[in-house]
């Protein structure tokens, strides 16, 4: 079980979203076969992709502030217990 701070509301299908700057994300499907996508500010440069097979699924993703999310499952801003 993974310790985390948490740092924000949790929100669904965010669109081109740096969820206020947050550094650490914690996201998780909310169905299956789900495709999150950080892109770097502005939407246009894609830095990465992660598949998320089933519902459940979850990952703590670290990312610049200004750095995008596009994801429709379910993202939290949270912090490392070192941040």
């Amino acid at each position: 079980m993974a310790t985390f701070i948490i740092k924000g509301s949790a929100t669904t299908n965010v669109t081109d979203n740096d969820l206020g700057g947050a550094v650490f994300v914690r996201c998780v499907a909310t169905a299956n076969a789900q495709t999150l996508t950080l892109k770097e500010n502005g939407g246009t440069v894609t830095i990465g992709t992660n598949y998320f097979h089933l519902a459940g699924d979850e990952a703590i993703i670290e990312k610049h502030p200004t750095d995008e999310i596009t994801f429709a499952g379910s993202v939290a801003a949270v912090g490392s217990p070192r941040s």
